[in-house]
């Protein structure tokens, strides 16, 4: 069953609902403009999805725990770059690919020197 849910802040969320909590397939959004669409577990964005960052960037790809996590695209609102790769815990992370505007085209391996505590 899909329910709408208007939150304070003026974000509506269109979805599936288990246990008080965004789980499953919807979509978040605000002044009528998409920001989320896609999997929840747990009121987070978890499995695959779009997000969607008004004047800055998209990202189409898998998430964790509300974290751009696994493989996924991102690409600037003006089309100036793209990544498509791996991330972990909301950063590029491994390999992937890099294009600008104007065609210049990259492969990249990116290393995290740091590590992800949730605590």
């Amino acid at each position: 069953m899909e329910y709408i849910i208007n939150y304070d802040n003026g974000t509506q969320y269109i979805g599936n609902i288990k246990d008080n909590k965004r789980n499953g397939v919807g979509l978040l959004k605000k002044d009528d403009i998409l920001i989320y669409e896609g999997e929840w577990l747990n009121d987070k964005m978890h499995g695959k999805g779009k997000l969607f960052v008004p004047d800055e960037y998209s990202y189409v790809g898998e998430f964790v725990e509300g974290m751009k996590h696994g493989k996924g695209v991102k690409l600037t609102v003006d089309h100036s770059s793209e990544y498509n790769g791996m991330w972990e815990y909301n950063y590029q992370s491994g390999e992937g690919y890099e294009k600008y505007k104007g065609g210049s085209y990259y492969k990249v391996r990116i290393v995290l020197l740091t590590h992800y505590h949730k605590g």
